[in-house]
């Protein structure tokens, strides 16, 4: 079977998912998100509150209760999501971060990682689609972080 045709659009995924209410920064789907008092929202690896804590993917935006938050599984993302990367199939296999520099994205670069930043992995690109230009990713994010001194 071709690598992520069961997930064909941006947003689509599959595993361990929760509902929960986005906040209003979840501007897209699958974008990355962090649980903090009752609501989830935006990656931000430059403020421990929207890094440290649980870590998934949006699959839904609608700011509600029943919004889809994906905590382990697949996912597919437009590639306007993932930062760093070479936009083709030797992404494949590659370890994604949440991303210092654009809150809620994706990289694969730990370079830009700067001063008081916290660098977590979420997971790894499974396949790279450009017909749609799009991601299939594997979402495991860790538990630990570093905290860049």
């Amino acid at each position: 079977e071709d690598s992520g045709k069961a997930l064909p659009s941006d947003g689509d995924g599959t595993g361990f998912i929760i509902l929960g209410t986005t906040h209003t920064s979840i501007t897209t789907v699958g974008m990355l998100c962090n649980l903090d008092q009752n609501n989830w929202y935006v990656t931000n690896p430059a403020n421990g509150l929207y890094i440290t804590g649980a870590t998934g993917v949006a699959l839904s935006d609608t700011h509600t209760a029943t919004d889809r938050i994906l905590l382990h599984g697949f996912v597919r993302i437009a590639d306007s999501l993932m930062n760093d990367a070479r936009g083709d199939s030797t992404d494949v296999g590659d370890v994604i971060y949440a991303d210092p520099d654009t809150a809620g994205e994706y990289t694969t670069s730990t370079s830009q990682f700067g001063s008081a930043e916290y660098v977590k992995v979420v997971g790894h690109i499974m396949d790279y689609d450009s017909t749609s230009s799009s991601y299939l990713l594997y979402i495991n994010p860790s538990g630990d972080f570093i905290k860049v001194s």
